[in-house]
């Protein structure tokens, strides 16, 4: 998927982790420090603010079945406050798929098709903008859990409810407030299986911190994009969003 901004970088997170006198589900109610609310570096992030990208992504498809490693290239395009158009380039051909505020589609070599179900409530969840850059709109509802070890970081570990109820733990850094880690869980025919995202190689781009590699795992499919370019506050053609031959 594409880079999801994290918060800025520059905030102290040890001094707002403090549990206030609320509590939800038996854990302290925790108001969204600064650094997990909104976004305070110079850049304008309007309601009209676009993303380009560009990143090189390789995937395990199926482990099991001994599928060899396939590399791919990526474009990502988004635009404020829920579009979103990725570009999949490898040597069988050309892919893509889009959200354009309320319908998803797909494209390939076989065709075009509406997204419906799960495809579709993922990229409907991919193509917000803003989602972790102004979190207290994501998540009504946030607690601090505690800490925990990402790799060799200490993290503070946030349980963040979403609006249609769906939980997630996020993982900021202690020492520099970036959102190192998701983490959620999906229920399925097999049982529970956990899904984890991680952020690193933070850089700046156009004034914003953001990850230039994102790992992604859910047992037995692995994937790592590390992207070569981000560029904000692009013009993109509105028509891109929307379904081929529309």
């Amino acid at each position: 998927t594409a880079p999801r901004p994290p918060p800025p970088a520059h905030a102290d997170a040890r001094r707002y982790c403090r549990p206030s006198s609320s509590n939800i589900d038996g854990e302290p109610v925790v108001a969204p420090p600064s650094w997990i609310a909104v976004i305070s570096l110079p850049v304008s992030l309007s309601s009209t603010c676009t993303f380009r990208s560009a990143a090189v992504a390789k995937m395990r498809p199926d482990p099991v079945e001994m599928t060899p490693p396939l590399t791919v290239a990526l474009e990502v395009y988004q635009q404020a406050p829920n579009k979103r158009l990725v570009i999949t380039r490898d040597a069988h051909g050309t892919s893509t798929e889009g959200f354009n505020g309320t319908l998803g589609w797909a494209n390939n070599d076989r065709g075009t098709r509406l997204t419906e179900g799960d495809e579709l409530a993922g990229q409907k969840r991919d193509a917000e903008l803003f989602r972790f850059i102004n979190l207290r709109q994501s998540y009504p509802r946030m607690v601090v859990l505690g800490k925990e070890k990402v790799a060799d970081r200490e993290a503070y570990v946030v349980g963040a409810t979403a609006s249609d109820n769906s939980r997630e733990k996020l993982y900021f850094d202690t020492a520099t407030g970036l959102l190192i880690r998701k983490f959620v869980t999906f229920k399925t025919a097999l049982g529970v299986i956990p899904e984890v995202t991680d952020f690193d190689d933070y850089r700046d781009a156009g004034g914003l911190k953001l990850p230039f590699t994102i790992s992604w795992s859910r047992a037995p499919f692995t994937a790592t994009q590390k992207f070569t370019e981000i560029k904000i506050n692009v013009a993109i053609d509105d028509k891109r969003f929307e379904k081929p031959g529309k």
